[in-house]
């Protein structure tokens, strides 16, 4: 098991996700820290969609990847309208990527910073980086359901503005994300790296 707090997280939102969508059975085989399972080695061809999952995966910009330099990367972006989202006036747009994942944002008038976005479960969830409870929903009919992020709270470090509180809903989960610092740029320790 890698040497992160952050593996337990993600592990314990995989069971709650799990319970929720298997009637209480929690996470498939091999879904937990440290993979294994039935088909741990075992090649497994991928269909368009998630060969572009994993693409959409590689995209390490922020929380916002898909929209920065979106053109440049084949993605579209379509201007639906206006809509009021977590209570402030929002350009509605929608994005989708050259692999087909759709989302869709919630720009506030004023300032242009994100309000909120939806889309797809299995979207949303690479958006925050949590691509390992994606993995263990699979082929999970409920992955195409949709989930909210709400952004909350934008600070700047080192001159970037980043949303510091964060609320995603999906079906029966409700869940706050704050983030209290982010340093941008800086080494990283290799123990983070190091197997136990």
């Amino acid at each position: 098991m890698l040497n992160t707090p952050i593996i337990g997280l993600l592990y314990s939102i995989s069971v709650i996700l799990g319970v929720l969508n298997s009637g209480g059975g929690g996470p498939p085989r091999g879904a937990a820290p440290g993979g294994g399972g039935d088909n741990a080695n075992k090649p497994v061809a991928l269909d368009s969609l998630q060969r572009g999952n994993l693409a959409y995966e590689l995209e390490l910009e922020g929380p916002f990847a898909p929209l920065i330099n979106y053109a440049a990367k084949g993605h579209k972006v379509e201007l639906l309208g206006t809509a009021k989202a977590n209570k402030t006036d929002c350009y509605k747009v929608k994005l989708t990527t050259k692999g087909g994942q759709e989302m869709i944002y919630y720009i506030s008038t004023t300032d242009y910073l994100v309000v909120q976005t939806e889309g797809a479960v299995k979207v949303m969830l690479n958006e925050i980086g949590m691509t390992p409870i994606l993995n263990m929903m699979g082929s999970d009919p409920r992955a195409n359901q949709k989930i909210t992020m709400q952004y909350n709270e934008y600070k700047s470090f080192g001159g970037i503005k980043f949303p510091v509180k964060q609320r995603l809903q999906y079906s029966a989960l409700d869940m706050q994300i704050e983030t209290s610092d982010i340093k941008i740029n800086e080494p990283i320790d290799n123990k983070w790296y190091t197997m136990d």
